[in-house]
């Protein structure tokens, strides 16, 4: 196995001041350390990086969340002003594709301020330089740490695309009547698992879904941010929430760690792999009806982008593509994001909207 040296030790120190971390301590700690966090210090995108994220699979992704925005702007009323809000932009190519297709109606582009939610100094680097062939046609991006620097008299349109999945979770065992919290501690040099008391809320539906000795995985962090979103979204906000995970919960870790495109053990690789944990639908969409007359809307990503036209778009750029191989991409591409057995049916579709409005995909 091989760590990032000065993030072992900054968890080393952690665990000799404090004890045993929890899950969702330990993947604060290796995503989002200020000076040696995952996310920090590099850009793990791309064929280069840990993973590939939609809008880099093809076009059409960016070009059908765009055109669903764009819809969702007018069903709410076309607002004169709104924030165009990205949260975790990765390189900026979903930003861009929403741009590109922007430019094709004024009145949108000319409303839109858009938003990055960005806190690795490496990556807003890269946005900045994504974005910046685009500027010309819009306000000026902006770059925010956190929901609360949105402003309040503005409405939202919000997309996160592979977002929540990074965003910490706590690991609870079943034990009989007791719960214990799953932590990482040093032992010879190494970390290692234990069980110790656990005094995370855990509700009742993801108790009784559990056996004995199964893990209950939940993201009270999660929750805070839904809330804390919602909270900011008026009668023309929405957002989408595009994710791999599920709409009940149900039983056992899905915390994961990738390193160049392959799974690594969690606690290999420390500060070098990327971690991630399933998105609980069920869960956020409980989150957000916290507030006033807010509806849930969720669809499969392949459902989603097929009802949106999908198809019909991948048969136009084919019957533009010049070579072979531009046809067999697009092909290859579209079918990646929509069948069954890739992403159509793992990645889910949220969105959330004040009000009872008809959204397009759903």
């Amino acid at each position: 196995m091989a760590h990032y040296d000065p993030l072992v030790q900054v968890l080393r120190q952690e665990i000799t001041a404090h004890g045993p971390v929890s899950v969702a301590q330990f993947m604060n700690l290796v995503l989002g350390h200020e000076d040696h966090g995952y996310y920090m210090r590099q850009d793990p995108f791309g064929q280069g990086g840990d993973f590939t994220t939609a809008p880099e699979i093809s076009q059409i992704f960016g070009e059908l969340v765009a055109g669903w925005l764009i819809d969702t702007w007018y069903k709410l009323g076309a607002p004169a002003k709104v924030v165009l809000l990205e949260c975790g932009p990765g390189r900026g190519t979903l930003m861009v594709d929403i741009l590109r297709v922007a430019q094709g109606v004024p009145d949108f582009i000319a409303a839109i301020q858009p938003t990055l939610l960005e806190i690795s100094p490496t990556l807003k680097a890269r946005q900045q330089q994504t974005l910046s062939p685009y500027t010309q046609y819009c306000a000026a991006p902006q770059w925010i740490g956190s929901i609360e620097e949105l402003p309040s008299d503005m409405p939202l349109l919000v997309v996160a695309n592979e977002f929540l999945d990074a965003l910490p979770v706590h690991h609870i065992v079943k034990r009989g009547d007791e719960l214990r919290e799953r932590k990482i501690r040093e032992d010879a040099e190494r970390f290692v698992w234990e069980e110790g008391g656990c005094d995370v809320p855990v509700d009742q539906a993801a108790l009784d879904s559990a056996k004995d000795g199964e893990v209950i995985e939940i993201s009270p962090q999660r929750s805070a941010f839904i809330n804390a979103l919602a909270s900011k979204m008026d009668g023309q906000s929405a957002a989408l929430l595009i994710d791999y995970g599920y709409r009940d919960h149900a039983a056992g870790e899905t915390l994961q760690a990738l390193l160049r495109h392959k799974f690594c053990d969690v606690l290999d690789h420390i500060g070098e792999a990327d971690l991630t944990a399933h998105v609980d639908f069920g869960a956020v969409m409980r989150a957000a009806q916290q507030a006033p007359d807010m509806h849930a809307y969720f669809e499969t990503q392949g459902e989603f982008l097929n009802r949106l036209g999908g198809v019909h778009r991948a048969e136009m750029l084919v019957n533009a593509a010049r070579t072979p191989q531009q046809k067999k991409d697009i092909i290859t591409g579209y079918h990646r994001l929509t069948h069954d057995s890739q992403m159509g049916t793992l990645f889910k579709v949220c969105a959330l909207v004040r009000g009872e409005v008809p959204l397009a995909g759903f």
